[in-house]
């Protein structure tokens, strides 16, 4: 952690446990927050309303339409994360 003081000697766990809070008591800036939902929107949000919208204006298809295309998505994100793990192993990093 850059910038934080580490502690120096012994604490108790009930020290220990109270340092951090006062650096979370700090105001939030709303630039940093109106980023955060900004990048959690756009990359976390969008998919269901994509494929919904694919499903209807280009596939003309249904609610089983719909939950093929999300079936074959989150396929897609499972398979896209093993699939490097598998490739390189594990003991590589």
């Amino acid at each position: 952690m850059i910038g934080f003081p580490r502690p120096t000697g012994t604490l108790s766990q009930i020290t220990a446990c109270r340092q951090p809070i006062p650096l979370c008591m700090v105001p939030a800036r709303p630039q940093a927050i109106l980023i955060m939902l900004f990048i959690v929107g756009t990359f976390g949000l969008n998919f269901p309303i994509f494929i919904s919208t694919m499903a209807v204006g280009v596939f003309h298809a249904d609610a089983h339409g719909f939950g093929l295309l999300a079936s074959v998505m989150a396929i897609g994100t499972v398979t896209g994360r093993c699939w490097p793990r598998a490739v390189v192993g594990r003991d590589s990093r």
